[in-house]
């Protein structure tokens, strides 16, 4: 584990305290990772989220989402492949929004600190090169749920981020608490 991986915990932490209504969720999902000009991977997704504000028909959300690829993405040429494994970090302001009493709508947009590490490698010639890139950037994202149970949500959402190529579509199981 990275030291900056550490700060994911306290953050995350930070959202949960945050939230006067004390609900609170979390998502666990598998991600399918699209690049315009690469073949796409998968990558694991968890995000933590307090709820802020409450209506019956309605709430808004702090999120904090962490990603990392599983399956990176990859990309043949003709003397080259590449190989990129993507790693994010998000916090987002959510809202909920009921559509029926099982199916609601959520948007969100938050800051998105993201890192790749891609692995050049020749194929004609045999050489490797490791190049990493790091940046922040604005995360706009859409989800649908759909209300299995009470405590238990299945979720599928699309992000995207404004300073790269990388398109995130998931899907995954969303289980929500109170904390008291």
């Amino acid at each position: 584990m990275k030291p900056s991986h550490l700060l994911i915990l306290p953050l995350c932490l930070c959202v949960l305290h945050a939230a006067p209504a004390r609900d609170a969720y979390v998502t666990i999902a598998a991600a399918y990772e699209y690049s315009s000009d690469q073949d796409p991977g998968i990558a694991a997704a968890t995000r933590v989220g307090s709820v802020v504000y409450k209506t019956p028909y309605m709430y808004a959300a702090l999120e904090a989402e962490a990603t990392r690829s599983i399956v990176p993405t990859t990309d043949s040429g003709d003397d080259l492949d590449v190989d990129v494994t993507a790693s994010s970090f998000g916090l987002y302001a959510a809202a909920m929004t009921h559509v029926t009493q099982r199916l609601y709508l959520k948007p969100r947009i938050g800051a998105v600190y993201h890192h790749y590490d891609a692995a050049l490698s020749g194929q004609t010639k045999h050489y490797t090169v490791k190049v990493k890139e790091a940046g922040v950037g604005l995360g706009v994202g859409l989800g649908v749920g759909v209300r299995l149970s009470p405590v238990l949500d299945l979720i599928a959402d699309v992000t995207m981020l404004d300073d790269t190529a990388l398109i995130h579509a998931s899907l995954g199981l969303n289980f929500r608490f109170s904390l008291y």
